[in-house]
């Protein structure tokens, strides 16, 4: 179907937002190159179709429509890719009433990130009430630091690493993978062979970068780390025990490019202080064990004069 009028169509296909025009019993006879983009299909696939089977949340009925402008908001659809998109809709009567304008926004970013948001929130909560971390088991908290931060960053791989007295070399202490749910901590960077990297560790606070492969100031990592696991986008946050930097958690996405927002920057560093504190638990436990067993083996000793 062709508009109208032209000047209104040459409009709509430059718009950054979809226009769909459908009948009163919702079969669609026009789409503009944006609404075409954003559910997925050809234009030519979508003339014909009727708007209701867009999406099961589309209660889309213009004959019962009493107000020439209605909105329909976060209504979700699976795309023929199978990605769900979330938009809102306002529509708006035709002059003639013989059709109805349908104006497409998308909200798909607002709604991931809000939602993302509360997944951050639910794993902050159970993770500052874990006993494993006040009590310094260390290799099983981390454990499930890791695992948590998988989860609610969306992301392949979470890993922390703890540097030696000297900072001459970082040993990873957990690695997850969530494809496959495994752990493994047997890897060890040296410092000779990446030096501004160790440099920059030592410096900042954190180092997030969206291209991975093309940053200059991971570019040390490419070959010997990032490409060996298909790293395309990173966060780096330093680990620190009164200010001393003794490690490093890395947040790491695989696949597509990666933009990172400001709430999962500060989701990276409070996992940061979290691992901190596990470790500060962890070497209180072992000192005060150590201090137990000095006291149980004096007290052996002295018994032992005792008997003499």
């Amino acid at each position: 179907m062709q508009l109208e009028f032209p000047e209104l169509a040459l409009i709509a296909e430059q718009m950054e937002q979809g226009v769909v025009v459908c009948r009163n019993d919702g079969t669609i006879e026009f789409a503009n190159p944006y609404a075409s983009r954003f559910f997925a299909f050809h234009l030519n696939e979508l003339v014909g179709k009727k708007v209701n089977d867009l999406s099961p949340d589309f209660k889309f009925n213009p004959e019962k429509m009493t107000d020439s402008k209605v909105n329909l908001n976060r209504i979700s659809i699976k795309n023929k890719f199978g990605d769900v998109v979330y938009f809102n809709a306002t529509l708006v009567k035709a002059v003639s009433g013989e059709r109805i304008i349908v104006m497409i926004e998308d909200v798909t970013r607002e709604v991931q990130s809000q939602s993302g948001l509360i997944t951050k929130i639910n794993v902050i909560e159970k993770l500052t009430k874990s006993r494993l971390i006040r009590d310094g088991h260390l290799t099983r908290a981390v454990q499930e630091i890791l695992l948590e931060s998988a989860i609610a960053l969306n992301i392949e791989r979470v890993n922390a690493w703890k540097a030696d007295k000297d900072f001459t070399m970082i040993e990873c202490i957990g690695n997850y993978t969530r494809s496959t749910n495994t752990f493994n901590d047997n890897i060890v960077l040296l410092r000779k062979d990446m030096p501004a990297y160790f440099k920059m560790l030592a410096s900042q606070e954190i180092i997030a970068t969206n291209y991975a492969l093309e940053d200059h100031r991971t570019e040390e990592l490419v070959e010997p780390y990032l490409e060996k696991y298909g790293i395309t986008s990173m966060i780096d946050v330093p680990i620190r025990i009164e200010g001393e930097m003794i490690g490093v958690v890395c947040f790491e996405h695989v696949g597509a490019p990666r933009k990172w927002d400001l709430t999962e920057r500060k989701f990276g560093m409070f996992v940061a202080q979290l691992i901190s504190l596990t470790l500060e638990s962890f070497e209180k436990q072992k000192s005060q064990h150590q201090l137990e067993k000095v006291i149980k083996e004096k007290s052996e000793l002295l018994k032992e004069l005792g008997r003499d």
